[in-house]
């Protein structure tokens, strides 16, 4: 699943493994809270973190670091749900991040996005269609994930003139974290969860589940 290897929770006793096992039991917290069973975060199988919690598991400190700044983005401005889907989509897309994109698809399709709109995004491009919030949000993203330098003053003028400074605020350092993400999964080879392991794919096969959501 990635270089460093998944620590499964059976392994995450004694006193030694404390703090790892402490980031281990909030990194699940937050991902439930925030996901669900949208995508896997964990494996059923084994119960063990996949994607990137996966790796930061291995350094708890970092760990620690970056639930709190995740917990503070959510808390910085009034960056919907939908417009983080396609900010992380047009970065991931570019960064060729298995786990990422597999995650933000999902994400996306929840908050609206259409298998269309994301596989536009997939190839790099601007789905026809989107409202002027979402595509000053795409070209900003879109603008610090592929190019150097700072973000151009045109760009900067008219997200500003869209979104509010807020709201750019918030935007630009969300960027910034899906970049750093980004950069470990890939250094990591961070891969995705094998088919039959994937909580979605469970819930799919499961009929009072389809039933319930209305398959």
């Amino acid at each position: 699943m990635n270089r460093l290897g998944l620590l499964h929770p059976s392994t995450l006793t004694g006193r030694h493994m404390s703090e790892t096992r402490a980031i281990f039991e909030a990194f699940c917290r937050h991902n439930a809270s925030c996901y669900g069973h949208i995508f896997t975060t964990r494996l059923p199988s084994t119960g063990a973190l996949a994607g990137p919690w996966a790796v930061l598991l291995h350094s708890p400190m970092l760990g620690r670091a970056y639930l709190d700044l995740s917990l503070a983005l959510e808390k910085l401005g009034p960056l919907s749900a939908r417009s983080k889907s396609i900010s992380a989509l047009a970065i991931f897309a570019r960064e060729r991040v298995p786990y990422g994109l597999y995650a933000e698809r999902l994400l996306g399709l929840s908050e609206g996005l259409s298998e269309k709109d994301i596989e536009v995004l997939f190839a790099g491009q601007l789905p026809y269609g989107f409202n002027d919030a979402d595509r000053a949000v795409y070209f900003v993203s879109r603008e610090l994930g592929h190019c150097v330098g700072p973000l151009s003053q045109q760009t900067w003028d008219w997200a500003l003139a869209t979104l509010g400074k807020d709201m750019l605020v918030a935007l630009i350092h969300y960027a910034a974290f899906l970049r750093y993400t980004a950069t470990f999964m890939r250094g990591f080879e961070v891969q995705l969860p094998a088919e039959g392991d994937r909580v979605e794919v469970h819930r799919q096969r499961t009929p009072s589940q389809q039933f319930a959501v209305g398959w």
